[in-house]
């Protein structure tokens, strides 16, 4: 699956700080999703939206990687950044999936730096 190539493809690329925090939110999301109140996943301790997942991911330090892939994700979003809110109303729309939500962030790492993969 995905998670097992990750960290050899991690190992292999050139990402930014920011791309690397979304795939690893991609992996917090895929393990448990909050969804507009409702916690779906392997229980709720593990829940969290795609704003916390991207807040875990970088062990809650709001620095620049962190509001780099916020931004991010708003861009792909079709949203202008003024706040997170474009990011919360997309993960608690309905329809809304953690699969979606977790392919949606790493599409955008992986175009966000253009990432060339070394042979």
């Amino acid at each position: 699956g995905f998670t097992s190539f990750l960290p050899q493809f991690w190992m292999r690329a050139r990402i930014s700080p920011a791309a690397a925090l979304l795939m690893r939110a991609a992996l917090i999301v895929e393990r448990g999703w909050w969804d507009g109140g409702r916690s779906r996943g392997r229980g709720s301790k593990s829940a969290r939206c795609a704003h916390t997942a991207i807040l875990e991911a970088s062990d809650g330090h709001r620095g620049d990687a962190f509001w780099a892939a916020n931004h991010a994700l708003v861009d792909c979003l079709g949203g202008e950044y003024r706040n997170l809110t474009p990011i919360f109303r997309w993960n608690d729309a309905p329809g809304q999936t953690a699969e979606n939500v977790a392919a949606t962030m790493r599409r955008v790492a992986l175009t966000m730096d253009k990432v060339r993969v070394a042979a």
